[in-house]
């Protein structure tokens, strides 16, 4: 499987720090195809994206940046694209990683100076004007730094033979360390087992640290491309082991999934080419998570109903060629209606960041509107693909029901209003209605508005007309005219049901007359559709057999208790003549 571009740690750091600023990611939404017009182009490769409010930070390898002179990290408005001119921060080397807080933007990267003084690899700079951060200085000397992650005590930095200036050359150097994010001195507390090569991804959710990138051990600890560590001490999470069979190089979470984009082709011994899915505490794989990708995948972002993964533009299944994918949090079914297109050749997504507006992609590509190196697609409030319709028997006392219908984009909630001839019926505003008198013989319809975080969206059933409740007993009929008791004891009698009912039920009662007593013969229940007939069997016991028999021919009085379906009960009888066969 070629290697292709991965950068990954960026974006995990994107998350983990715009976790601590920005909204919470939106409960249900999906992007259109059409990025927004109007956002700068980047002279080359966007590698790493952070979001803070409205404010949306690239680092990559460029010079410009909507024209504007912007060395390799800048600020945009998160809305409209637009460059901030007053942030002013320049790195003089590739920025691979960014994150972000109320007062800091952290980079890493392959650079040695910002904003024109000494910062190797790691820096803070003030988010507002991109102004080093001169209190801030973690001493790295050596080393490739492509992955950061934050909470609100520790910076962590991961990638590839980190080493602090004046330190001794190790045979082993260290791929993950952790900082004070106001100094940047090192957290000695956090010396937990090292992998033993390049980072290229970290993720911090709920109580764990989770690793990504090229290593197989964590000292002398088997992990091959994913690990968890505790995030105070770095110890490592002796009950996380995924067991992907390549290198990882993005993660995200949502729920109980950790997910991993990466260049491997199994994880816990399933076939999950390039993406999957496993439990975040366990590292088990979810057997029925599969999104059908078949190449490496560099770049992640979740919401609470969708997976966003892309790298380089490959296959996904039946959904042909894509360079980003919208898959279901849940299963992994892919979205057919999300497929951007990243323009000609080989476009190449590194880094997805979600708001509660807009999906944005950085990377290497030239849509065909002009959009370069960094793109944004604005969420869609709920489309309606199958109208709402309304369940029950409409009957003036019976109560109805209005069922949504189908939507896409993740609708998060649904709200209904019952209308009558096309008006709004006063109080009516739960999924079922009561059918009043009011209602009878208009046009009653459900209105049904689904909502999610960017907007709502309506659609209206078609109109039901209610009738007063039917109260007419059914007129059955007892069809035979002579009744036969067959050898095994069995007499049938044939009852047909009217066409103007759905169904009849009830219970066919056979008594004899002229004994003494009027014997009663046998009862049987029946069930007959409207409109048909029907031989509904009475079994006799054997001492009624034997009266049959010594008495044939006999006068028997056949009495039919039955109900329809609105529950109007009738009774009915006829006599009949039995004879034995």
């Amino acid at each position: 499987m070629p290697r292709v571009g991965r950068w990954r740690g960026a974006v995990a750091a994107a998350f983990a720090a715009a976790a601590i600023l920005a909204a919470p990611n939106p409960a249900g939404a999906v992007p259109g195809n059409t990025p927004d017009p109007g956002w700068p182009q980047v002279d080359g490769p966007v590698k790493a994206i952070a979001l803070a409010g409205n404010r949306l930070y690239i680092g990559g390898s460029f010079t410009t940046v909507g024209g504007q002179a912007h060395q390799n990290v800048a600020a945009l408005n998160a809305t409209t694209g637009a460059v901030d001119p007053g942030f002013t921060a320049g790195a003089n080397g590739q920025v691979q990683a960014l994150a972000v807080s109320g007062s800091q933007l952290y980079l890493g990267g392959q650079f040695m100076t910002v904003d024109g003084m000494g910062r190797p690899r790691l820096a803070a700079v003030d988010p507002t004007t991109g102004s080093l951060t001169l209190a801030f200085d973690p001493k790295v000397g050596t080393g490739d730094v492509r992955a950061l992650a934050l909470s609100s005590t520790r910076l962590y930095a991961a990638g590839d033979a980190i080493q602090l200036a004046g330190s001794p050359p190790a045979p082993n150097p260290r791929q993950l360390w952790a900082f004070d994010p106001a100094t940047g001195n090192v957290d000695t507390g956090f010396n937990g087992p090292q992998p033993n090569a390049r980072m290229r991804a970290l993720l911090l959710s709920g109580t764990r640290l989770y690793l990504g990138g090229e290593f197989t051990m964590l000292d002398t600890t088997a992990r091959r491309g994913v690990a968890a560590v505790d995030p105070a001490t770095g110890a490592l999470d002796a009950g996380f082991d995924a067991k992907a069979d390549s290198d990882v190089d993005a993660l995200a979470a949502a729920g109980s999934h950790l997910y991993l984009g990466g260049s491997f082709a199994h994880v816990g011994g399933l076939q999950r080419v390039g993406l999957a899915a496993v439990n975040n505490a366990t590292g088990a794989a979810d057997h029925g998570w599969v999104a059908d990708a078949d190449h490496p995948l560099d770049a992640l972002a979740t919401s609470d109903s969708r997976l966003y993964a892309g790298g380089v533009k490959g296959s996904f299944g039946s959904l042909g060629s894509r360079t980003v994918v919208a898959a279901r949090v849940s299963d992994g079914q892919l979205s057919t209606d999300f497929g951007p297109d990243f323009g000609a050749g080989l476009p190449q997504v590194y880094a997805l960041a979600i708001s509660n507006s807009r999906l944005y992609a950085g990377g290497s590509f030239t849509m065909a509107g002009g959009e370069e190196g960094v793109a944004a697609f604005r969420l869609l409030p709920p489309v309606n693909v199958s109208a709402p319709f309304i369940q029950g028997n409409p009957v003036k006392g019976k109560r109805i029901s209005c069922r949504p219908g189908v939507w896409r984009n993740d609708p998060t909630g649904f709200a209904f209003r019952w209308l009558r001839n096309g008006v709004a019926i006063k109080g009516a505003t739960a999924a079922t209605h009561k059918i009043g008198k009011a209602d009878v013989r208009h046009g009653i319809a459900c209105r049904v508005t689904a909502s999610n975080p960017v907007g709502p969206g309506t659609a209206r059933s078609a109109a039901v007309t209610p009738a007063l409740p039917d109260t007419t007993p059914p007129k059955m009929k007892i069809v035979s005219r002579e009744l036969r008791m067959n050898g095994n004891g069995v007499v049938r009698v044939r009852l047909s049901c009217p066409k103007s009912e759905k169904r009849c039920s009830g219970t066919v009662v056979l008594r004899v007359l002229g004994l003494k007593g009027r014997p009663l013969l046998g009862v049987s229940g029946f069930s007959v559709r409207g409109g048909r007939r029907r031989a509904v069997k009475v079994a006799l016991d054997a001492a009624s057999q034997d009266l049959v028999r010594r008495h044939s021919p006999l006068q028997v009085r056949v009495r039919v208790n039955a109900r329809d379906a609105a529950g109007n009960a009738a009774r009915m009888s006829r006599t009949r003549t039995l004879v034995a066969a």
